[in-house]
């Protein structure tokens, strides 16, 4: 059964409410108020622990939330399964940082990996609020077309404020798809994650991520 009782009427349009906590809420907070909460020893166990913890926070604010009861009833509050979600340190370039895997995404605005950029940089929305890291999604999506695409993200100002940076490249369905074996699929990711890390390194290095040079970017 859904919300409120509805059965099988949530919107497709609309992400399932665990896996976009997750990425776009809590985890990102608690980076920037605990910038090596993915850097210490037992990354992995905290990292599950903060996922268990993302399911209630998005059934308290849909709870709570100021919406009409039937936009309520079609979002998607079911509890994930945490399959998949893995973290590794990684390198961008001369940066330190870290790259989360989530579980495998279905709707738009779900994100397919997190990118931590740690070390000092120039960007939108970075000041005191960001304690010196970036964090960066690659969101599943879809052209105007209809054609599954992923977009490349970052949440600034302290996890404030949403930038997209626009089509960062074909949504690779077989690393998405929860039939194909959980240790193909991250044999997969792992080829797709490195072109992700390389792209990111040479976007920051020349400036195209900084708001001085007008890159395309909205909010929400």
């Amino acid at each position: 059964m859904g919300l409120f009782g509805h059965k099988n009427r949530y919107d497709p349009n609309q992400p399932r409410q665990h896996h976009y906590a997750f990425a776009h809420r809590v985890l990102p907070q608690t980076l920037f108020s605990d910038p090596t909460f993915l850097v210490r020893a037992g990354r992995e166990q905290r990292l599950l622990e903060l996922w268990e913890r993302s399911a209630d926070v998005a059934s308290k604010a849909i709870r709570d939330a100021d919406l009409p009861e039937k936009f309520k009833a079609g979002l998607d509050i079911t509890r994930c399964s945490p399959d998949g979600l893995n973290c590794v340190l990684v390198d961008v370039g001369d940066r330190g940082g870290a790259l989360v895997e989530m579980p495998a995404t279905l709707r738009p605005t779900e994100a397919v990996l997190a990118v931590v950029v740690h070390g000092p940089s120039t960007g939108p929305g970075i000041d005191s609020s960001s304690r010196g890291i970036r964090y960066f999604t690659l969101e599943r999506g879809k052209t105007v077309d209809g054609v599954p695409q992923t977009y490349l993200c970052e949440w600034t100002h302290g996890g404030r404020r949403h930038e997209n940076y626009g089509e960062a490249g074909p949504l690779l369905e077989a690393i998405e798809d929860a039939r194909i074996g959980l240790t193909d699929r991250q044999k997969l990711r792992k080829v797709f994650r490195v072109a992700l890390l390389e792209t990111l390194d040479e976007l920051l290095r020349s400036g195209t991520l900084d708001a001085s040079t007008g890159s395309p970017a909205s909010t929400r």
